[in-house]
């Protein structure tokens, strides 16, 4: 039985190729003309087959939806009588060009983990949101504070500069009237 392939899962562009029937030629043809969008894997270009259905649509093609028994090609371990890559024994796998096999099997279960991660990772990622607005509030918080202390500052100074020349005019006017009676002289200024 064929293992489902999610369609945003990058895959090996082989894997990719067989299922949509397509030939992975034409899919590296895309990729390098810049039509179909891939990514560097660990043994060569992946691709989403929600990315290939759609080029192979807007270019005519009709997408199949070939089985993942692909028969390997060029592999030495695949011509080794007993070996557990025997084209005989093993028929479920592409060489994606550097004589390593892609098996459907290790693309399923590399999509199910990926799934996995994500589902993991929601909650963990919702945390780091809430927690970052959060953050984002409280520093909205503090440049308010900061700035209602400045103006509070601001309105002490001018307070006491008033307080100040208050002060100022009272000392002018008693040392005024303090000459006054020194000098005996009670009129009024």
């Amino acid at each position: 039985m064929e293992t489902p392939i999610h369609d945003d899962i990058p895959i090996a562009v082989d894997l990719a190729g067989a299922r949509a029937g397509i030939p992975p030629r034409t899919l590296r043809d895309w990729i390098s003309k810049g039509k179909l969008p891939a990514v560097a894997g660990p043994r060569g270009k992946l691709v989403r087959m929600g990315d290939v259905r759609r080029i192979a649509v807007l270019t005519g093609r009709s997408v199949g939806n070939a089985g993942g028994n692909v028969r390997a090609c060029g592999n030495v371990a695949a011509d080794t009588p007993g070996n557990v890559a025997d084209p005989d024994t093993r028929d479920d796998w592409i060489d994606v060009g550097d004589g390593l096999p892609s098996l459907p099997a290790i693309d399923g279960m590399s999509a199910r983990l990926a799934a996995f991660v994500g589902r993991a990772m929601a909650p963990v990622i919702a945390q780091l949101t809430e927690q970052a607005e959060v953050i984002g509030r409280l520093r909205e918080r503090e440049v308010a504070a900061a700035a209602a202390t400045e103006t509070a500052e601001r309105a002490r100074r001018n307070e006491a500069g008033q307080a100040d020349q208050l002060v100022n005019l009272l000392e002018d006017r008693i040392r005024e009237l303090e000459r006054r009676l020194q000098n005996n002289d009670t009129s009024e200024p």
